[in-house]
């Protein structure tokens, strides 16, 4: 047990607070199942205690909210550049753990009605099927045929034909449909003979089952023919750069400026004549 007002430990059977001297019998007396004297009192000395502790408590626990948000506070202001919106943080959060919570439950929903599925097309479900319906489908026939071949002994379909024919004359033929709609029951029998066919002939089995689960989990592999290796990569001719013309260099003189000298007067002379 803690007390109270300082949260310090109390040993057992121990009345009073050894930390802030809080009597702690009321509450080892209720705890206990004991009843003592009301003394009005101290009771009232006990409550008023007790808002005092809760009072202290609040008011520490609004400090400290206090202070952690002037922490914060002052943190971003030395960044002014980043502004932090909590508001925004908390809707991302909830956003995300909803559609965390969305896709599971969307698998979860996903692969039970796959299982359902698959459990639904074995030979087992519809074995178990068509002989359930067989029994259940043979149990309402005979049941239908021994009560309408008693009341038509009793006599009881004959009285209800004529009650209705006094009403409504012109109806024929009622005992005998009467008669016949044991009939209906036939239905989940042929319901349960479909099942056995198809269990028995149709339905893969527990291992053929298997086997496709296991291949549908395999990834699936691309034939030769369907490879990128396999197709011929075309690309555009690109210029090679040999580096053995350079534009730069090329714009440079050479040692010699002019290599051929220009020609004199007297070599003009000598070509004109």
């Amino acid at each position: 047990m803690y007390c109270p007002k300082c949260s310090s430990p109390a040993t057992e059977g121990q009345r009073f607070c050894r930390q802030c001297g809080t009597n702690l019998g009321a509450i080892v007396d209720a705890m206990e199942g004991r009843r003592g004297p009301v003394d009005f009192e101290r009771l009232k000395v006990d409550l008023k205690d007790l808002g005092n502790s809760l009072r202290s408590g609040f008011e520490q626990a609004h400090k400290e909210f206090k202070k952690t948000q002037t922490h914060h506070r002052r943190q971003y202001e030395k960044q002014p550049g980043q502004a932090h919106n909590w508001g925004a943080e908390i809707a991302a959060d909830i956003a995300q753990k909803a559609s965390c919570v969305a896709t599971d439950t969307k698998a979860a929903v996903v692969g039970a009605y796959q299982k359902k599925k698959r459990s639904r097309e074995s030979r087992r479900y519809h074995l178990q099927k068509g002989i359930l319906s067989i029994f259940s489908g043979s149990a309402v026939t005979g049941a239908y045929y021994l009560f309408l071949k008693t009341a038509a002994e009793s006599g009881l379909l004959a009285s209800l034909e004529r009650i209705v024919l006094q009403h409504n004359p012109d109806i024929t033929g009622l005992l005998p449909v009467v008669q016949m709609l044991w009939v209906f029951g036939l239905i989940p029998v042929a319901t349960g003979l479909g099942h056995l066919i198809n269990g028995a002939f149709f339905a893969p089995s527990d291992q053929e089952r298997e086997a496709l689960e296991a291949a549908e989990r395999m990834p699936e592999q691309s034939l030769p023919w369907q490879t990128t290796n396999s197709t011929p990569q075309f690309s555009s001719p690109q210029t090679r750069v040999t580096n053995e013309f350079d534009p730069e260099v090329a714009r440079e003189y050479s040692v010699t400026e002019e290599p051929t000298l220009p020609l004199g007067p007297r070599e003009h002379e000598r070509q004109a004549s």
